[in-house]
């Protein structure tokens, strides 16, 4: 197996001093890129409390002993601790040396602490001088370490090929290559391995990746994640970590003596620890991360021993991950891992408080060690009013959604709140139905909790909606002629800018449009006022044509009545002429009578801008008439000429033409009575 060793931080501080009743000094080492810590102890003579494994979470002892001693491996519970033995005896020429070291180093702390300058001088040359004996002592317990033995349970390490170099090395070379040793000892694969050494930033930002806490996570954490097989991926790490956890889900046990009670779909924080540390050879940081990528996955859970302002929630489950921050306290307040989340209340509190903040946790006997006492009442008023705030709220979002609805078929386009699923959630006729529904619909509290704050946001568009919905309804009824083309595109692009960036956005977008709007509805009011006064114009100018035509109408009928003028012509006008003379009836409203603020057309005649300004109809009828009426004008005028060239200058030619010169020949209509006909007939007769 080949162990990449990364930058190690080594710092044991041993000055070359054996104590007598030593305490173990932490240290880390870093294979892969993975941070694993450890113990280092120097103690002149061996205890058996230094063959009991190290502390929890620490992945390996190295004891330096200054003496050697009857020590062998029946001495070391562990396979995880190390022990290294010198040598023979210190030379004697270094014992005076260690004894002044000692004593400079008791002198030192002394003098430490005096403000007096001289005093604080001889304070630095009496480390200066400690320092040189300790190098002569470390270098000396090198060498004897070189020559000794390594003592560890079962097969100890080759180091033939490091012996070379160690001999002439302090502590933090020996705790490198043995606690690199002990760590890949029993992998039974390749230790896991990251990009780059796993900071406490770095951990951190994987945690948030592998936790969905953020959707853009930086470059080091996706590639470091994926390395380790986190977040998605797939590596051996993780499928030890999986198959390890479910064997230990699985079985059903008593108490081994050490706390490490497991029942089926159940198992310990202490057996979850072992399991990482020892047989998995996972630093508990690392077994943090891959502990919460199971979580995830497998819908577990995971119960914490409660701590004040600790920055987790006391359930780590598929709902509360993204409102974790990282902490490496994690797996050592790991109380119990459960194979599935239940379905309590304390369960669905994620859910619960986000509609009804005053939601509180039930006590509950799986929660140990928390207080065993449920109380059913407390849970059924708790539940009582839940439900009443949960039907008020389903009451809102469903008029929301009504809202919504109701723009986007205005608007013609679809928004991205879906409310719908919102609405479905929130109708749940139990706490127990809405979480269920809720964590189905939104995967996580926080999803959820982006839903509901969605809803309020959108339910800004109800306020506006009415607003927004007037104003597409005024575009859209606005009508342009092939003149009123800048208006027609203005009024388009504002169209076109009420869609789904509009309806999604529900208000920051709204201000603009509307003051776009307008200035765009006070321009097309200045046109339109303007084609309404030319049209009531042209109106009322035919209607007086029209009432002068109706002697011309009276004039057709009584030539009609003449038989010797030939066929009659033009039927029906004066049916027509009444029909005619109802439609045209010029709008009384004038300029300041004409608002445009609700609708795009005056509220009487409703005329817009597209609407010609011709009247064919009642234009054609009147030059229908003026045709009719020169049509028997010019029977009558030939009549007339007719007689004239035949030299007949009677009576009757000469009242012909009296009655011709009296107007044009329409105004005869006001002589046409019994007797004018009669005469024109007689005329007429006698000209044949």
């Amino acid at each position: 197996m080949t162990l990449l060793s990364g930058p190690s931080r080594l710092t044991t501080g041993w000055d070359g001093e054996f104590a007598e009743d030593p305490s173990a000094v932490p240290v880390d080492i870093y294979l892969r890129g993975v941070r694993y810590p450890g113990e280092a102890v120097f103690t002149e003579f061996w205890n058996a409390r230094w063959g009991v494994g190290p502390d929890e979470g620490a992945m390996f002892r190295i004891v330096f002993l200054g003496t050697s001693g009857p020590v062998s491996a029946d001495d070391i519970d562990d396979d995880r601790i190390v022990v290294i033995a010198p040598s023979g005896e210190m030379s004697p020429e270094l014992r005076p040396v260690a004894r002044e070291a000692a004593a400079l180093k008791e002198t030192r702390a002394g003098y430490a602490i005096s403000a007096d300058p001289a005093l604080s001088q001889l304070a630095h040359a009496i480390e200066l001088r400690e320092g040189e004996l300790a190098t002569k002592v470390a270098d000396s317990m090198g060498r004897r370490w070189a020559d000794g033995s390594v003592i560890t349970r079962g097969d100890g390490p080759d180091l033939t090929a490091l012996l070379p170099t160690l001999e002439h090395s302090g502590p933090d070379t020996w705790l490198e290559a043995l606690g690199t040793w002990v760590i890949g000892r029993d992998a039974k694969s390749d230790l896991p391995q990251s990009t780059e050494p796993l900071t406490d930033e770095l951990i951190a930002d994987i945690f948030d990746l592998v936790a969905e806490r953020n959707q853009e996570p930086p470059l080091q954490a996706s590639a470091a994640a994926i390395a380790l097989g986190l977040g998605g991926t797939a590596s051996s790490q993780v499928s030890r970590f999986k198959i390890g956890l479910d064997t230990l889900l699985e079985s059903v046990g008593e108490s081994d003596g050490t706390a490490r009670l497991t029942t089926a779909g159940t198992a310990s924080g202490l057996a979850v620890r072992s399991l990482i540390t020892t047989s998995l050879r996972m630093p508990l940081e690392l077994g943090a991360l891959y502990l919460v990528d199971y979580i995830r996955r497998r819908d577990a859970e995971a119960v914490l021993i409660p701590v004040i302002d600790a920055g987790f929630p006391e359930r780590i489950n598929r709902d509360t991950l993204p409102d974790m921050t990282w902490d490496p306290r994690l797996l050592q307040r790991l109380f119990v891992v459960r194979s599935a989340t239940p379905g309590d209340w304390n369960a669905a509190l994620p859910y619960l408080s986000a509609v009804y903040p005053a939601a509180t946790r039930m006590s509950n006997v799986s929660d140990a060690p928390l207080s065993a006492d449920v109380s059913a009442d407390r849970e059924e008023f708790a539940a009582g009013e839940f439900m009443e705030e949960l039907r008020s709220q389903a009451s809102r979002v469903s008029f929301t959604a009504s809202v919504v609805t109701r723009v986007e078929q205005l608007i013609g386009i679809k928004s991205n709140w879906d409310l719908g699923r919102l609405s479905d959630v929130m109708g749940a006729s139990s706490w127990s139905e809405f979480a269920e529904l809720a964590r189905d619909a939104y995967d996580n509290a926080r999803g959820f909790r982006v839903a509901l704050a969605r809803e309020r946001t959108a339910r800004g568009l109800s306020m506006r909606s009415h607003d927004i919905e007037q104003t597409v309804a005024y575009l859209d009824a606005a009508e342009f002629g092939s003149e009123h083309r800048s208006l027609q595109l203005e009024a388009r692009a504002l169209r076109a800018r009420f869609g789904a960036d509009l309806i999604n956005d529900s208000d920051g977008l709204w201000p603009a449009l509307r003051n776009g709007f307008d200035q765009w509805r006070g321009d097309y009011r200045r046109t339109y006022i303007s084609m309404h006064a030319a049209r009531r114009a042209q109106d009322e100018e035919r209607q007086q044509r029209m009432s002068r035509a109706i002697v011309q109408v009276a004039a057709i009928e009584g030539f009609g009545r003449i038989p010797e003028l030939g066929p009659a012509q033009g039927r029906d006008l004066t049916q027509r002429y009444d029909e005619l003379a109802l439609r045209l009836e010029p709008c009384p409203f004038l300029e300041h009578d004409i608002s445009l603020i609700n609708h795009p057309s005056c509220e009487n005649c409703g005329v817009s801008l597209s609407s010609p300004m011709e009247r064919s109809d009642i234009d054609g009828y009147l030059f229908e008439l003026e045709s009719v009426l020169g049509s028997y004008n010019r029977r009558l005028s030939s009549v007339a000429v007719q007689e004239a060239l035949a030299g007949r200058q009677s009576d009757r030619l000469s009242k012909l033409l009296e009655l011709r010169d009296a107007a044009d020949l329409s105004a005869l209509s006001e002589h046409l009575g019994a007797d004018v006909i009669d005469f024109l007939r007689e005329f007429l007769a006698a000209s044949e």
